[in-house]
């Protein structure tokens, strides 16, 4: 279902009236005012200078890089895959809002899988705090994990038997969503069974705090896989989520870096010893996906991975990545201990330390390259094979720097390092095309910004300017918006009670995070009204001058067409001479 399907015209504006689109937004993208709008790093493609617009008052927002825009039904529908009547089931819990009872257009299936998900880590988390759960929670407990961590990350139990939280729960849902759900499988003779099963639970949630998925650990004897987790659903794709954003984002926010680490029971303790902006990636395969997440709140990222080589040759991977969205890329170093045992043994100032020396990526790498080189041809190739790293810089200076830093320490000159390389002539990878659109706001565009801005210039407008007076049909249709809400006593936010869709939802997102020139906005709105009307006039002279020239003219045609000449020619001496609006006939 669309919002234009949606019939409840009252209930979208009672929710859109209180959502605060500032405040929506700020929860996964990092927003500072800017004159009348908010500014940020756009969520729907990578840059490093903000051109992502958000007014609070009209309840929009428009990126002047990419051209997305919308309000807070289409800012869920584009970051986190909702549909419209997901979008607006979210909404209307974050604002206290009742709604009807209807089915989405995918029936039904997302929320059955979300609903469901609640109930499992509802069903796993009691196993848990049962007695069934006194091994668990004693393992957990030698991990350092205690009860308010459990509750914290709503750890459960699954239990033993093939088919438990099947019998309770699954039983009673249609088998295309059982078999969607990623939490059964399905029996070769018929039936289904749990996925987990006798195994540690960690409930992973979107950056909302949705339940999307589940990690299962072994904590007894080895049966199986150590790890066992959730597969992608309509509700869950891993390369696009990163475990505990939903509590670490606001801590994230706040000192604009994000560290990363490997597993859940690393984030967890980081998060008990007061590290919350620590983050996992599920997996040590860190996705640009992932990284976008962070982009939107942080500009710096620290790899703190275990000191394995499996650990380090992750965060090796994970600094091309990071580098490819634009960030400041550091690597924390552990010589002995993982994160999470540095923690459980109480050297909490070696993990502080730790972070707070995060090497630079550049810097991370040449040590580990003059580790290994041991003469000077194979410095020469190693410091050759890390200039490879920075073919993913777009910033030429920083660049430039780089390249002295690399030259210095391997004791090669910078030019040689170049030609060597053929870095200058490597492509600078792009990670999003740039739609092209104008930034500025032409006469007929700061009207209508004028008419949205001033219930009184609204009133003039209403008298003075007509549909046909503005040149394109989606200008016509906003403006008859604007003037039909404000004469119904409407506020000006969001798609003005329905009365604009499409492409006119994105015009009102352009004009309402655009700027107007300093001035009188009553002279403004008088000097803007008389350019549009002599537009429209001249538009209308030139084509009775074409029209006059044809040849295939009967009499009667051209004394027509010189008599709305003749008229045109009368009506703009009367606007160019007017001294204010509404000295000449409309």
């Amino acid at each position: 279902m669309s919002q234009q399907n949606f019939d409840n015209r009252q209930i979208i504006d009672e929710i859109r009236n209180r959502i605060d689109i500032v405040e929506l937004i700020s929860e996964t993208v990092s927003l500072k005012k800017a004159g009348s709008s908010y500014k940020g790093l756009c969520p729907f493609h990578s840059e490093k200078t903000p051109s992502f617009n958000v007014n609070r008052e009209r309840g929009l927002y428009k990126c002047f890089g990419c051209g997305k825009s919308g309000d807070i039904f289409s800012f869920l529908e584009e970051t986190q895959g909702m549909t419209f009547v997901e979008a607006l089931r979210e909404l209307a819990k974050l604002a206290g809002v009742s709604l009807p009872s209807w089915k989405s257009s995918d029936g039904g299936k997302r929320e059955a899988i979300l609903a469901l998900n609640e109930s499992a880590q509802k069903f796993f988390s009691d196993n848990l705090l049962s007695k069934n759960g006194n091994e668990a929670r004693a393992y957990l407990g030698k991990r350092g994990i205690n009860a308010e961590m459990i509750e914290k990350f709503g750890l459960g139990l699954a239990p033993t038997g093939w088919d438990v939280f099947y019998r309770k729960a699954g039983k009673s849902m249609a088998p295309e969503n059982l078999k969607v759900s990623g939490l059964f499988r399905e029996r070769e003779g018929g039936g289904w069974y749990d996925l987990f099963r006798d195994r540690i639970i960690f409930p992973i949630q979107d950056i909302h705090g949705n339940i999307i998925a589940f990690g299962g650990r072994e904590y007894l004897e080895e049966k199986g896989p150590k790890y066992i987790n959730s597969p992608e659903t309509p509700v869950y794709t891993k390369g696009k989520t990163l475990y505990a954003m939903n509590l670490a984002k606001e801590k994230i926010k706040r000192l604009s870096c994000a560290v990363l680490v490997e597993g859940y029971t690393d984030v967890i303790l980081c998060h008990k010893y007061g590290f919350s902006q620590v983050v996992a990636s599920l997996g040590t395969a860190l996705t640009s996906d992932q990284v976008a997440l962070i982009s939107r709140l942080a500009s710096k990222v620290i790899l703190a991975y275990d000191a394995d080589s499996a650990g380090q040759a992750a965060a090796e991977r994970g600094i091309d990545i990071v580098l490819m969205r634009g960030l400041d890329v550091r690597v924390a170093l552990f010589e002995e201990k993982d994160p999470a045992d540095l923690l459980l043994s109480g050297d909490e100032s070696r993990f502080v330390a730790s972070l707070d020396k995060a090497e630079e990526f550049i810097e991370h790498r040449i040590n580990r390259l003059l580790e290994s080189a041991k003469n000077p041809q194979e410095r020469a190739v190693a410091a050759k094979n890390l200039l490879s790293s920075l073919s993913s810089i777009t910033d030429s200076i920083l660049r430039s720097s780089l390249i002295k830093r690399i030259a210095e320490r391997f004791g090669v000159s910078e030019d040689a390092l170049i030609t060597a390389s053929n870095l200058d002539s490597r492509p600078i990878i792009e990670k999003a095309e740039i739609q092209k659109i104008v930034r500025g706001m032409d006469t007929e565009l700061s009207l209508l910004k004028l008419m949205l801005e001033d219930p009184e210039l609204r009133e003039v407008g209403a008298r003075e300017l007509r549909p046909e007076d503005f040149s394109k049909e989606v200008r016509r249709n906003v403006f008859s918006a604007i003037i039909e809400a404000g004469r119904n006593g409407e506020s000006m936010i969001g798609d003005l009670g329905g009365r604009v869709q499409g492409i006119g939802i994105d015009l009102l997102a352009h004009i309402s995070n655009s700027e107007l020139p300093t001035g009188d906005t009553k002279k403004l709105f008088s000097d803007f009204t008389k350019i549009v009307k002599l537009q429209k006039i001249d538009a209308e002279i030139n084509d009775c001058t074409v029209n006059l020239q044809k040849e295939s003219l009967t009499i009667n045609e051209k004394v027509m067409l010189t008599k709305q000449l003749t008229g045109l020619l009368k009506e703009k001496s009367l606007v160019v001479n007017s001294k204010k609006v509404g000295e000449h006939p409309v």
